[in-house]
């Protein structure tokens, strides 16, 4: 299979080719929400694997790490095959983020997420974070975000 990935500096420019490309009504998350509303600021990713569009992703890019947003998805005829898991290793080498945060919106997302490598951080808003830099989830915790130490060691 031949696989790679097309950035987007916008995400707005994510969604236009994607509509363009009728590929919207192949990705779950586009249909059930119909982005209405685009932040600003975001970056954008679709995944092609033999010509086909296979995924899509949108992040939010911050100086030193990534927010995945609400979008990370593989089209349903491609999954099964190992995709999500080289998708997110190349948006996360294209970012060369130090970490990438994600929020879990259910038990199916927090499953992707750990499948991806991702801990849970928080517990209470299913935040969820890939240390990209070497430290340990402890460290940055200790470094980045000290009030959720506590309950990462108690969770």
């Amino acid at each position: 299979m031949n696989k790679y990935i097309i950035p987007f500096y916008s995400t707005r420019e994510l969604y236009k080719f994607l509509r363009d490309s009728n590929s919207l009504c192949k990705l779950d998350l586009f249909r059930e929400t119909k982005m209405k509303s685009i932040p600003k600021g975001n970056q954008g990713y679709v995944l092609v694997v033999d010509g086909e569009i296979a995924g899509a992703a949108s992040m939010y890019d911050e100086q030193d790490g990534g927010w995945l947003n609400e979008l990370f998805e593989i089209v349903p005829e491609f999954r099964g095959k190992g995709l999500s898991r080289e998708f997110y290793a190349m948006v996360k080498e294209d970012l060369d983020a130090d970490f990438i945060h994600g929020f879990a919106t259910s038990d199916e997302t927090k499953s992707l997420w750990e499948h991806l490598g991702q801990v849970c951080i928080d517990p209470d808003c299913m935040e969820m974070i890939d240390i990209c830099d070497g430290r340990t989830v402890e460290q940055y915790l200790k470094d980045e975000r000290p009030e959720l130490l506590s309950q990462w060691r108690n969770g």
